[in-house]
């Protein structure tokens, strides 16, 4: 028992020592990653402005919880080049509040090797009374590439007295003759706000860079209808549906074409069809950029809109599957015919920027295929024919950060036969994998001569081939033929851009 005050003291300066060293130990908060460097580096960004309207929440892009990618450019120009991209950095903006007084948000950037070089946990950035400001001060904890400010200048009147985030966007004066720097702030939205279920609310996907500021709309966002009048475009009056105005700018996916509002009639209680005329791209965005990468139901999980992933199961299994007969000749004494059968699927890369005096693009498109096509004839009488017939033109269209992108593979059957036979009974034809590949690239500076530039594109076709062969006959039948398929793939990008190609693939046949 003597011992007992000794061990209570050892014990007592333990739990002092033990306390002394964890009371010296600092833990970092972790750092919170919202969207990881790999994923800003593919999809689509533009120019232009996002909105917030607290008398409209239903057409507002902003609010608590709006993720918003970016990709922060540093250009270089020179009047025998044109712009070209200097550097590139890649980052995102969250936002943690935002009303009429200002915008709270914290921030990332990445460089171009996906190093982080700047973390803002939280900023507050007042609102810019009047039009919108950038400051170029470095110091700021601010971002400097957005300007917060008024929507006075919207031409639709029941939203101008909304809020503008608008993203900086540089051009460089072409009178003068030595180089320039400029910036171009390019962004999409990545998480819509907590309050919202969709990043593009009533199809709007931006505010237009122009001025005055106009709504940017994707047409299959919403339900559009077909319309027989040149010039016009038809929506069903839905409660999804924006208010147009003169000066809105829509993506018609319908017709592929993008087009500028120049009269709205809603006196129908059932649609709204709206005059349009000609729009360009670098009108409504001022920039666009596109990459995308890998099969298509890839794509549409990764950047598609939400109505997009609720058919990229189905376009996982194929493009299509398509089975058919083609008769060639269907009389008493001789019958002919081909018989069909095409699964095809898609995969794509590509790469898509337009500018104000700049447009480059290149590409490359795979269609793996299966296909079956069995000649059979059956009779005693000769014939002749020659015949090419379009049988499928499978496509899919999504909408890859807002932007429109249609993969479509029209495809036509050709044939010609010449027969001379007394009695046969043949089947003959090819069951193969095809494996069209299209490959371009176009390039072309734009100035006050318009586009001038460059193209160029090439194709194969891989393929292994089993065949059906099978003749029974009397006499000494003669037969010579020919048939096939040609694929003309292509990718329409923003309403603007397809190139093709035609791709035969073809088997003759001689029988004597």
């Amino acid at each position: 028992m003597k011992n007992l005050p000794r061990s209570l003291l050892w014990f007592a300066a333990a739990v002092i020592v033990v306390f002394s060293l964890s009371s010296c130990i600092v833990v970092d908060n972790p750092v919170v990653v919202r969207v990881p460097f790999d994923e800003l580096k593919g999809g689509a960004y533009y120019g232009g402005g996002l909105l917030f309207s607290p008398s409209n929440i239903s057409i507002s892009h902003l609010g608590e919880g709006t993720l918003i990618a970016f990709q922060d450019l540093s250009m270089e120009w020179t009047p025998e080049e044109g712009s070209s991209i200097a550097e590139r950095n890649y980052g995102y903006l969250y936002i943690k509040s935002i009303d009429g007084t200002g915008i709270k948000y914290e921030y990332m950037i990445y460089d171009s090797e996906g190093a982080i070089v700047k973390r803002v946990d939280s900023v507050f950035q007042p609102v810019s009374v009047g039009s919108q400001y950038f400051s170029n001060s470095s110091d700021a904890d601010f971002f400097s590439g957005v300007s917060y400010h008024s929507a006075a200048g919207m031409h639709d009147p029941f939203i101008s007295d909304g809020y503008l985030l608008t993203f900086r966007h540089d051009i460089p004066d072409e009178e003068n003759s030595a180089p320039l720097s400029f910036r171009k702030v390019l962004f999409r939205v990545q998480q819509a706000p907590m309050v919202s279920s969709t990043r593009f609310p009533r199809g709007v996907i931006a505010v237009s860079n122009s001025i005055p500021r106009s709504l940017v709309i994707n047409s299959s966002l919403l339900v559009q209808e077909p319309s027989e009048i040149e010039n016009q475009i038809v929506f069903s009056m839905t409660s999804s549906i924006p208010h147009f105005s003169p000066g809105d700018y829509i993506f018609d996916t319908m017709n592929d074409s993008l087009r500028r509002v120049v009269s709205v009639n809603d006196s129908d209680p059932l649609k709204v069809s709206l005059e349009t005329e000609e729009a360009f791209v670098e009108e409504a965005l001022g920039t666009l950029i596109v990459n995308i990468e890998g099969d298509v139901s890839e794509i549409i999980e990764k950047l598609g809109t939400e109505s997009d992933r609720s058919f990229a199961e189905s376009v996982t299994t194929n493009l299509i599957t398509k089975e058919w007969e083609e008769s060639i000749v269907d009389e008493d004494e001789m019958k002919a015919a081909i018989k069909n059968k095409l699964v095809l699927d898609a995969n794509i890369s590509l790469d898509f920027h337009l500018s104000w005096n700049k447009f480059s693009s290149h590409g490359t498109l795979l269609f793996p295929a299966k296909v079956s096509s069995i000649l059979e004839i059956v009779g005693k009488e000769g014939f002749e024919i020659e015949k090419t017939k379009k049988v499928a033109e499978p496509k899919v269209s999504i909408s890859v950060c807002g932007i429109p992108v249609t993969i479509s593979i029209p495809i036509e059957l050709f044939y010609g036969m010449e027969t001379e036979v007394a009695s046969i009974d043949l089947q003959f034809g090819p069951e193969i994998e095809v494996y069209p590949k299209f490959h371009y690239e176009v390039e072309a500076k734009i100035n006050l001569d318009g586009p001038h530039g460059k193209s160029y594109s090439r194709g194969s076709i891989d393929h292994n081939a089993t065949f059906v062969d099978k003749i029974d006959f009397d006499g000494s039948p003669e037969i010579e033929g020919k048939f096939g398929f040609k694929f003309y793939p292509g990718v329409t990008i923003a309403c603007v851009l397809r190139p093709e190609m035609e791709m035969p693939v073809g088997f003759s046949a001689r029988v004597s």
